[in-house]
């Protein structure tokens, strides 16, 4: 237990506890997205995202779609 009252504690505001930052603690402004196929993370302006039985999925490179969706002929 502490041994301060809890009027030490109170500050001038009139709070105990100073309010966060709003947002990811992390300070990464780039968003990364874990590939489909291989499950590494890239940054998800370079992959290509589709459709995969009704929801977005994201594949790193096309390399990587290709692997589950052949092209078409």
């Amino acid at each position: 237990m502490t041994t301060h009252s809890s009027s030490e504690s109170i500050r001038d505001d009139g709070l105990r506890y100073v309010k966060k930052k709003s947002g990811s603690g992390f300070g990464t402004s780039n968003k990364t997205r874990s590939c489909y196929v291989c499950s590494k993370h890239h940054p998800q302006s370079e992959g290509v995202t589709v459709g995969v039985l009704g929801r977005a999925e994201f594949f790193c490179s096309v390399q990587c779609k290709e692997k589950l969706f052949k092209p078409r002929r």
